[in-house]
């Protein structure tokens, strides 16, 4: 798209065009080259890196801070996204900027944040349209604990600002309003069909080509693309939204699976060095265990701090806006189609709540495992928490094993 741009052609409106906007100002910079791109991504990560030890030294201090960034910069999947021009990592650093302003106009209420925060929200949302959510969920909050009038609505001029343009460009190129990108009517579809998959929801949105999708579905998907493209985009809205009415139970069900989905660990990374990158088997399967390894550290001590803050010392304030945002963010992937790699944004935030009680642990594992064991057995809470993140981390193995057997 970004090529696209650059040559002077229309694009196919189908994805969002933050990333494709920056990619168009590099390249005009440098040149339109692979190596470029990927190089592009590096301040991304850099800043990304540098948010989530402010956020972490805030909440919990200097070694949390340290705890937290090493972590970031050993896992594999922070790896990958900090050199491929993929949405996750640009959308990871605007959400944990979005949360470290919210947090600093939580303590010190400016009008300069207030603009900040809504470019910041602004630009995810031309990166990810779903982040359009942020909108009334952001000012809300923020009026919710200073109780300022109408200034944290405020918020939304910048924002609007930014993506206007953008859509004052779509309608007269198309003749039709857009909001921002075509792809997200498709996706609302492709998760709630009479055919989707009650928990691998994603499923049709990679595997359509695959031997198991059902000839209706092929025939329904494949008929939609013949007409024209404000004209797929209400149909595949309409056909998404007769099947949530018809069944709503159904619908339920899917919902409640792609919670559980959203939170289980990434595979995104090591199957696609197996898949694409062609790198052996056994590298790509060590990369998907250290990535489930990462991140059931991040959650596990993300929960325990978030729990036993008061134990622990730490801001509930700073904590619960951390959470608010980022289950904000999340919805939307709840009511379309969920994958494990749609948590990517929201792990910066939850790192930097659990790099405190993570950095005790570590230091002093004896008495803080004595202290741990102890606030289980005592905290309903904490033990219910825990033991969730466990049995969906479960799930998700069961179903990934099953599709494999399967196929054997």
């Amino acid at each position: 798209m970004a090529q696209q741009l650059a040559a002077g052609g229309s694009s196919s409106l189908w994805w969002s065009p933050g990333l494709p906007l920056y990619l168009l100002f590099i390249h005009r910079c440098s040149s339109d080259s692979e190596l470029v791109s990927m190089i592009a991504m590096i301040p991304w990560y850099a800043a990304l890196s540098f948010l989530v030890y402010h956020l972490a030294n805030r909440i919990s201090g200097r070694q949390a801070g340290i705890v937290a960034t090493l972590l970031l910069a050993l896992s594999p999947t922070f790896i990958y996204h900090s050199i491929f021009p993929l949405t996750q990592l640009p959308l990871a650093t605007l959400l944990c900027a979005v949360i470290v302003l919210t947090l600093s106009y939580s303590a010190h209420p400016r009008l300069s944040t207030i603009a900040v925060i809504g470019t910041m929200i602004g630009v995810a949302i031309l990166v990810r349209p779903s982040s359009v959510i942020l909108l009334p969920v952001v000012p809300v909050l923020l009026w919710r604990i200073h109780s300022r009038g109408a200034i944290p609505f405020g918020i939304l001029i910048p924002a609007l600002i930014l993506i206007t343009p953008w859509m004052v460009h779509v309608k007269r190129t198309t003749g039709h309003f857009v909001f921002i990108n075509y792809a997200n009517s498709r996706n609302l579809f492709l998760g709630n069909n009479e055919w989707t998959p009650f928990y691998e929801t994603w499923y049709y949105g990679s595997h359509l080509k695959g031997d198991d999708v059902p000839d209706r579905f092929k025939a329904l998907d494949s008929s939609i693309p013949e007409h024209a493209p404000h004209e797929q985009d209400a149909l595949y809205r309409a056909a998404a939204l007769d099947h949530i009415v018809r069944r709503p139970d159904l619908f339920l069900l899917r919902t409640v699976n792609r919670v559980r989905c959203y939170f289980a660990f990434d595979t995104y990374t090591g199957t696609v060095l197996i898949k694409y990158a062609r790198l052996p088997k056994l590298l790509g399967l060590a990369t998907i265990a250290t990535d489930a390894l990462f991140y059931v550290i991040v959650m596990f001590f993300a929960l325990y701090s978030s729990v036993c803050f008061g134990e622990l010392g730490l801001s509930s304030r700073a904590i619960g806006i951390v959470w608010v945002i980022s289950l904000a963010y999340a919805v939307p992937y709840w009511f379309s189609f969920s994958h494990p790699t749609y948590h990517f944004p929201i792990i910066p935030g939850l790192l930097a709540v659990g790099g405190g009680s993570g950095w005790r642990f570590f230091r002093n594992p004896g008495t803080e495992a004595g202290l741990l064991v102890s606030r289980i057995r005592t905290n309903k809470w904490l033990a219910a928490s825990l033991a969730g993140l466990v049995a969906v981390q479960v799930e998700w193995v069961f179903h990934m094993l099953s599709r494999i057997l399967g196929r054997a």
